[in-house]
């Protein structure tokens, strides 16, 4: 109405009452036109600003899936690489340990064609001996090592010299050492080559592992 206003005043009363209804009409037409114009721009605007609301909701929507999946593929990755380290370490630990298994049971095999085997039988029976009280003593060791206790038994009289002591075979003891017992007081002297590995376990395993690692460091020396 405002605009209505200001066209008759601008045309004039005279026209008006003249009679004449065109200037009405064409400023009722041109303030509808303009707020058509109007109403257009404003519902573009705001068509816009939904549009770029809801693009933006889809780029946040979009970009915390990515982040999500790129978590989730870090953490299947990181889950796999743990899974796969720890595989190969434990084959290699497997194989560190079938090879210590392999080197003691090598050597405790040929621990009788060593030329120090005698004085080592020695040092499994005689200080056992020597801190027993009782009177009567075994000797347990495989029928093969008996022999060689024949070639020592003034040591083994002289360690228990108030004591009578007796040799008997033992599979136990047949991959090398002696088993000493004081029948009176039941103490046990266990020095089979079994049992000594055995208690020193962890000592021949470093040792070999370290032996190793001088081997592999000469080899990388090499290249």
């Amino acid at each position: 109405m405002e605009r209505i206003d200001n066209i008759v005043a601008e045309r004039g009363e005279s026209e008006v009452q003249r009679g004449d209804p065109m200037p009405l009409v064409d400023s009722i037409r041109e303030s509808v036109q303009a707020m058509i114009a109007e109403i257009n721009r404003a519902a573009e605007f705001e068509m816009r600003e939904t549009d770029q609301r809801a693009n933006d909701e889809i780029a946040k929507f979009r970009e915390s899936q990515a982040v999500r999946h790129r978590e989730t593929l870090n953490a299947e990755e990181q889950r796999t690489g743990n899974l796969a380290a720890t595989a190969v370490k434990k084959e290699r630990l497997e194989g560190l340990e079938s090879f210590i298994n392999a080197v003691i049971k090598d050597v405790t095999a040929a621990i009788r064609s060593d030329m120090r085997y005698a004085e080592f039988l020695a040092d499994c029976v005689i200080p056992a001996l020597e801190n027993f009280r009782g009177k009567r003593v075994s000797i347990l060791v495989s029928e093969e090592d008996g022999e060689l206790l024949e070639s020592i038994k003034g040591r083994i009289a002289q360690a228990c010299p108030d004591a009578e002591y007796t040799v008997k075979p033992e599979l136990k003891a047949g991959g090398g050492g002696a088993m000493v017992i004081d029948e009176e007081n039941g103490v046990i002297f266990n020095n089979t080559v079994e049992r000594i590995v055995f208690r020193n376990r962890d000592r021949i395993r470093r040792e070999i592992v370290r032996l190793l690692e001088e081997r592999r460091n000469e080899m990388e020396g090499l290249r």
